[in-house]
């Protein structure tokens, strides 16, 4: 999903707004999955897997930001909020 996401901003001229809307979209997708696609191993407790596929992959986000360029705070509290949110979804409906 990154790479059509940068195929279509480097050949269209899109509204940064736009990109950054879809950069969220992409970083929500990919930890619902995440939560879900752990929870469907487990088999059980999938909120607890789920949250805890959020937490290290936030983590792992915010270590990579920090490499690539400051973290500004209310990012990071975005992020965490939709990776705790959105991995724990993709827990339960793992389960389901």
């Amino acid at each position: 999903l990154s790479l059509i996401l940068a195929i279509i901003y480097t050949h269209t001229n899109c509204d940064i707004s736009w990109i950054n809307a879809a950069r969220y979209l992409v970083f929500a997708f990919s930890i619902l999955i995440g939560g879900y696609m752990t929870a469907k191993k487990s088999e059980k407790k999938g909120l607890i897997h789920g949250f805890t596929f959020g937490i290290i992959f936030l983590i792992f986000s915010l270590f990579i930001s920090s490499i690539l360029g400051e973290i500004q705070m209310l990012t990071a509290l975005i992020k965490a909020i939709m990776a705790l949110f959105f991995a724990a979804l993709g827990g339960i409906l793992g389960i389901k």
